[in-house]
């Protein structure tokens, strides 16, 4: 896979199944294991090899 290629998080929503949490926090940020979830997404990215991500809200 090229490290060049974009890839698209879709991040847009109102995330119903995930209230009440998502009644307060934007579920990309929500807590998984200690840390948001946007944050496990860019680093299993990352370590794929991929360096172009956009953002889909």
């Amino acid at each position: 896979m090229s490290p060049d290629l974009p890839v698209a998080i879709l991040a847009g929503g109102l995330a119903t199944r995930l209230r009440p949490i998502t009644s307060q926090v934007p579920k990309l940020l929500v807590q998984v294991a200690g840390e948001p979830f946007f944050s496990h997404q860019l680093r299993l990215l990352r370590k794929a090899g991929l360096t172009r991500v956009v953002l889909c809200v």
